[in-house]
């Protein structure tokens, strides 16, 4: 089994549809979930604990919040934390014990493997990862990775085929964006040696700082040079909206709190797309529904 933690933050509705695909297409029960998660208010609470009765077989564990502190930088052996500390004002200050938790999850599990997800992302295929790329990430976890979201249906990738999957090296020339990312939360499959000692080295305080500081470890010490992944891919991820302030990422503002009223509400989402054209992770053209009984509400429809 893989120790597979989901982030989420006040996304119940998302959230849901993600267990759900998962409850589909991880047949082999691969994936043992853990859910770190918070919210900001009641009504947000309100969605999280009518999920935690829906699915009372995962490990929820609550990332606690409070008011900002200011922290001094830390851990000398890797200087970056210094540089990061020193330009940027968000990184001298935490407002949660995500970091604390996070490296609790990840030690206290069994697995010589760990993934990360997100609550924006949804499974659509069957969740498989061979034999072969599990030995290979244990017997080098600093440099092999495996993707559940990459596959020759996927643009942008130079790769070559190999024990019926798919590799490539991060640092090839003429590498889309989307392939050339050394470390990613959604939907990547480490090795818990590596995942252990990244994170006891590399500051960060959130999933997006997490992604993008350990993605800067790992090109500058040259680790996590190979990725495989099946030649299919399996995981896609839609960017409805934004529910943190770090980082502007591309989103549809789709209002959060709407759609978490009618979570509670009994409805559930659904997203719809064609699988058989999707050549991106985060698909061009989807169509997103709340679903109740036999009652639908059309939430967004990209053509």
């Amino acid at each position: 089994m893989i120790n597979t933690i989901i982030f989420s933050y006040d996304r119940p509705i998302q959230l849901e549809l993600l267990l759900r695909s998962m409850a589909q297409h991880d047949t082999d029960s691969l994936l043992r979930v853990s859910i770190l998660y918070t919210f900001s208010g009641e009504e947000f609470k309100n969605g999280y604990d009518k999920l935690r009765l829906e699915y009372p077989a995962f490990s929820w564990i609550k990332e606690d919040r409070f008011n900002k502190k200011f922290v001094l930088p830390f851990l000398p052996v890797y200087w970056h934390n210094y540089y990061w500390w020193l330009r940027y004002k968000s990184c001298r200050t935490v407002a949660s014990d995500f970091r604390k938790k996070l490296r609790s999850i990840i030690t206290g599990g069994r697995e010589k493997y760990c993934c990360f997800l997100t609550d924006d992302s949804m499974f659509y295929s069957p969740v498989s990862v061979p034999a072969p790329v599990l030995e290979h990430i244990e017997e080098d976890p600093f440099q092999f990775s495996f993707s559940l979201r990459h596959g020759q249906n996927i643009e942008g990738g130079i790769y070559e085929e190999k024990d019926d999957m798919l590799r490539w090296k991060v640092n090839t020339t003429g590498l889309a964006p989307e392939w050339s990312y050394p470390f990613s939360v959604d939907g990547h499959i480490y090795g818990r040696r590596f995942i252990e000692s990244s994170l006891a080295k590399v500051w960060f305080k959130n999933p997006n700082s997490l992604e993008g500081n350990i993605a800067c470890y790992a090109k500058e010490e040259k680790i996590l040079s190979t990725i495989y992944c099946n030649k299919e891919s399996s995981l896609v991820g839609f960017e409805l909206n934004r529910v943190q302030e770090q980082c502007a990422n591309n989103n549809l503002n789709i209002e959060n709190k709407y759609l978490n009223s009618l979570f509670n509400e009994g409805y559930s989402m659904k997203i719809d797309f064609d699988k058989k054209i999707n050549r991106f992770f985060r698909p061009e053209k989807f169509r997103v529904e709340a679903f109740r009984e036999t009652e639908s509400i059309n939430i967004i429809t990209l053509k």
